[in-house]
């Protein structure tokens, strides 16, 4: 019983790390998305 326990604790703890790998990573997709937009307008300025 207490070995089926830890394994279900260890896949949530999984799960857990993925989900905040994925929103790391859509942060890092949106950041880039903000700059790729904000380059061209600082081009024309300069």
């Amino acid at each position: 019983m207490n070995k089926q326990l830890f394994r279900y604790l260890k896949v949530e703890q999984l799960q857990q790390n993925a989900i905040t790998v994925e929103k790391i990573t859509w942060f890092i997709r949106a950041l880039s998305d903000v700059a790729f937009f904000l380059t061209p307008k600082g081009r024309a300025n300069t």
